[in-house]
């Protein structure tokens, strides 16, 4: 979708992202407690945050020739110029929430969520991400599940 400020340099989206978490069955350990969080990684190409800078250098210029008669030529110029540091883009991880296991399970749904980055030239990758933490007296253990990366 196009960004409200219209900007070359900006991205918006809206997303949607649904998280769940049971734990069935009977293990060897009982477990404590658990937590289910939900966000988002996202990627910008490159950062123009510095911004752009426009213009212009100019002065008089002389130049002599010898031959005969003598020549003098003088004259000014002037040369626009722009400027810009660019710089590696990143990856940024977006939490949206955390969820604790209550009576072993957990739960987070998430639908339009607006998202919006400035700054990044190219394009600006999305992927979600639904991360399960576990502990029980002997270990802790936590797994991630991660989605396929969306372009806005």
């Amino acid at each position: 979708m196009p960004p409200l400020d219209q900007s070359p340099w900006t991205r918006e989206g809206y997303l949607s992202l649904k998280g769940t978490a049971d734990i069935r069955g009977a293990g060897k350990t009982a477990v404590n407690s658990g937590a289910l969080s939900v966000g988002f990684a996202v990627a910008c190409n490159t950062d123009v945050t510095s911004g752009i800078t426009l213009g212009v250098t100019g002065g008089p210029t002389a130049q002599m020739s010898i031959t005969y008669p003598p020549a003098l030529v003088i004259g000014a110029q002037v040369l626009p110029n722009v400027s810009t540091t660019l710089r590696p883009g990143t990856i940024s991880d977006v939490s949206f929430g955390t969820k604790i296991l209550a009576a072993a399970h957990a739960g987070i749904e998430l639908d339009g969520v607006h998202l919006k980055v400035s700054g990044c030239l190219g394009p600006v990758a999305v992927r979600a991400y639904v991360s399960v933490a576990i502990s029980t007296p002997l270990n802790d253990n936590t797994i991630h599940v991660y989605g396929k990366p969306h372009y806005l």
